[in-house]
């Protein structure tokens, strides 16, 4: 088993979690940052997931003019920590190529949708999105993602 945690960072964080043995999101979560710290804090190595997936968060002119908030830094940060201490993989993906490649047509053809959590819903793009990066999910013949379970 191999446990997969994908998180959309920010003042609300979105986190899924998935067996790659299994199509199935084991756990959708929508967190405050300390909520998310905590849950971090209390994993301790044999509980971390194998590997994370994380959307990067870039400082931009636009991202400065719209909010001054630096939680996803914070995040990203505590993420690299775990990574390096503890020696589990962590991927950075852009939003925009989340966004653009996994629309919520895409996660209600996986099962993954989940309406009404927009930050958990950008986690679980990041996680598909890498997810056929490494082959886990392949489009069949007619465009359908389909799982290599």
């Amino acid at each position: 088993m191999s446990i997969i945690m994908a998180i959309d960072p920010g003042l609300t964080s979105g986190v899924v979690t998935m067996d790659t043995h299994s199509p199935h999101v084991l756990s959708t979560h929508e967190l405050t940052f300390n909520e998310l710290v905590q849950m971090l804090d209390d994993m301790d190595a044999h509980d971390l997931p194998d590997t994370m997936i994380c959307e990067s968060y870039i400082i931009t002119g636009r991202t400065v003019a719209l909010t001054r908030q630096y939680d996803a830094l914070n995040i990203i940060g505590m993420l690299r920590y775990f990574s390096v201490s503890d020696g589990k993989p962590l991927f950075l993906q852009t939003a925009g190529e989340a966004k653009s490649f996994c629309d919520n047509k895409k996660l209600k053809e996986v099962g993954w949708y989940k309406a009404g959590k927009e930050h958990a819903m950008d986690a679980a793009r990041h996680l598909f999105l890498w997810c056929t990066k490494q082959n886990i999910i392949r489009f069949d013949s007619y465009g359908e993602p389909v799982f290599n379970v």
